[in-house]
């Protein structure tokens, strides 16, 4: 009788939605923690001694004082939110197909790649060798130093006879010469003293700067185009540029080469890890290759 009355009144518990509700529950609460359990607690934010000390030193680098126990715990909970958008925004998938997330990785891929490799430091031979590949990165710019009139303005209004009897006037008077009055009014200097080739090409431009390196010196030549109108010009001083030694750019040379064994250990990298993948490249439309 009261196996029969027990039964009875099970069954009807069974056909109850809130059973049905509670036992689903429970399934759900079983299996999420079984997820937890077997993938070793993702919901699990630990704040080490190390962390908090780098929160620290973060903070002290900023404000030059260490953080007040409120400003602590301040960054220790910025920390806890920055971590878990962080784990959100990766199951949400939005590292995805982010050009700016990806190229962030590539950056600190490659950074690790670098702090990683083991780079000696270079001989003298190795040195020199690079020195030899490319000796006009490293050499001395040429020196130049001159005198100079604008004239395009009486250019315009002479022919060529008059120009030539004015260029033969001038060098009758050496670098002594003058042009009262009858120059272009200009911003630009008459008398340049020794200086680098770069900084005549900024004010003329390169056609000019590579004109005066070749005119014999002590003479007026003329009329000389640049980017700003046409000159007449007297070179006092060309110095070439010089082969330099060894260590005289030591300091330059050993900052290049780490930098090629840095990109070469990148290339490396790259070599290795992409025989884990195979890339597989779809034709463009229309494309006849």
């Amino acid at each position: 009788m009261f196996r029969q009355l027990t039964l009875s009144h099970a069954s009807k518990l069974a056909r109850e939605p809130i059973v049905h509700f509670l036992l689903i529950g429970a399934v759900l609460y079983l299996l999420s923690t079984w997820l937890t359990a077997g993938s070793g607690a993702p919901n699990r934010i630990e704040i080490s001694a190390a962390t908090v000390r780098h929160l620290e030193a973060t903070f002290f680098e900023v404000w030059g004082r260490a953080p007040t126990g409120e400003e602590r715990e301040r960054l220790i909970k910025d920390y806890v939110r920055e971590e878990i958008a962080y784990r959100e925004a990766l199951n949400l998938g939005l590292d995805r197909d982010d050009v700016i997330v990806r190229r962030r990785l590539r950056q600190k891929l490659e950074f690790l790649a670098e702090d990683t490799a083991t780079v000696s430091p270079p001989s003298d031979e190795q040195l020199q060798e690079l020195l030899s590949e490319d000796p006009s990165t490293y050499s001395s710019e040429p020196l130049v130093s001159l005198k100079q009139f604008s004239v395009s303005s009486l250019i315009q209004r002479s022919n060529t006879a008059e120009l030539q009897a004015l260029v033969d006037r001038l060098n009758k008077e050496g670098l002594q010469a003058k042009l009262q009055n009858i120059t272009d009014s200009s911003t630009v200097p008459e008398h340049w003293p020794l200086a680098p080739v770069s900084e005549f090409e900024r004010t003329f431009g390169t056609e000019f700067t590579n004109a005066v390196q070749t005119l014999e010196p002590d003479v007026w030549h003329g009329p000389i185009e640049s980017g700003i109108g046409k000159h007449f010009v007297y070179v006092t001083d060309v110095i070439p540029s010089r082969m330099p030694d060894l260590e005289s750019v030591r300091s330059l040379l050993e900052h290049d080469f780490l930098a090629r064994q840095r990109a070469q250990q990148i290339e490396r990298m790259y070599l290795e890890l992409g025989e884990k993948y195979v890339v597989i490249k779809e034709p463009l439309s229309g494309s006849t290759r």
